[in-house]
């Protein structure tokens, strides 16, 4: 069975990294982006789409999304 001991033991010195926990990690997000909702549409040009609907199905369902 192999111990943490060992498996660190086999890693070249050179190429061993210490970990610290008091050194803050950067974060990888941009600080300036941020979510915004999608722009919806003025009443009008929803009235427009669904004046538009070439059946009274679409019609029908154009008013049920809105």
């Amino acid at each position: 069975m192999i111990t943490a001991q060992d498996a660190t033991a086999r890693v070249p010195t050179r190429l061993r990294v210490e970990l610290d926990s008091r050194v803050q990690a950067r974060s990888v997000r941009s600080a300036q982006k941020h979510w915004r909702p999608p722009e919806g549409l003025f009443p009008a040009e929803v009235q427009a789409i669904i004046a538009a609907a070439t059946c009274e199905r679409d019609h029908l369902l154009l008013r049920v999304l809105w």
